[in-house]
């Protein structure tokens, strides 16, 4: 008797009122409303970080190419005899890019450097008239040749070379685009704001880096032709 007399006592000492248990409930409560937001912004840097790791990537690629072929820029499109290439199937199809860097037929978009973080793994090119691959990165239409033929040297819009262009740490080179087949990013479709209201685009220079805006035609962030070099 003595001794359940003990261990009822020692049950009345360690139970929960249901009001002490609703404060504990409460205070966990608050401490996740409080840390959430955190954890989420932390995730959303992590993901903006590897965002521009990829871009760098891309540049490192783009520069062997320029060096490959007489300084010029790396072609948003270009093609091979008839067959038009984007440019990460480019980059690939001339050796620059190691093979698989690039899946083209129909594939999703997969977790490498043509991947934003921000976007699912699975996801297709919205662009349903060819079955090239999308990717979430696109370069400036306005300076990397648009539809550049590397066997006859004709294009759509200008290819230039490096050295044509002014104040580069200042010219967009590439940046977040909607993950379509045609990896182009303009005044007219802008940078895709998906890093939390900002977009990754990276510059001739090199350097990449967050932006909230690219203004519009006239502004010298294109690089159109009033800020080309003679």
């Amino acid at each position: 008797m003595e001794h359940a007399g003990k261990l009822n006592l020692l049950k009345d000492k360690i139970a929960f009122t249901l009001l002490e248990l609703l404060i504990v409930i409460s205070i966990i409560a608050i401490l996740a409303a409080m840390l959430l937001p955190a954890l989420k912004s932390a995730r959303n840097l992590a993901k903006e970080i590897k965002c521009l790791n990829n871009e760098k990537q891309i540049y490192g690629f783009a520069s062997f190419y320029t060096q490959d072929y007489n300084d010029y820029l790396l072609p948003d499109q270009a093609f091979i005899g008839t067959d038009r290439c984007v440019f990460p199937r480019l980059l690939q199809e001339i050796g620059i890019a190691p093979q698989g860097t690039y899946a083209n037929i129909g594939a999703p978009v997969a977790g490498k450097m043509y991947h934003c973080p921000m976007e699912p793994l699975t996801a297709f090119s919205p662009y349903t008239g060819g079955n090239w691959r999308g990717t979430h990165y696109g370069l400036n239409g306005y300076i990397c040749g648009h539809d550049f033929n590397t066997s006859t040297g004709a294009y759509t819009y200008p290819l230039l070379k490096v050295t044509k262009i002014s104040q580069t740490s200042k010219r967009l080179y590439g940046g977040d685009n909607n993950g379509n087949s045609y990896p182009e990013i303009n005044s007219t479709t802008g940078l895709v704001m998906r890093h939390s209201g900002k977009s990754s685009a990276f510059y001739i220079d090199g350097h990449a880096g967050t932006v909230k805006a690219i203004p519009a035609y006239s502004s010298y962030e294109w690089g159109v032709s009033s800020y080309w070099n003679d």
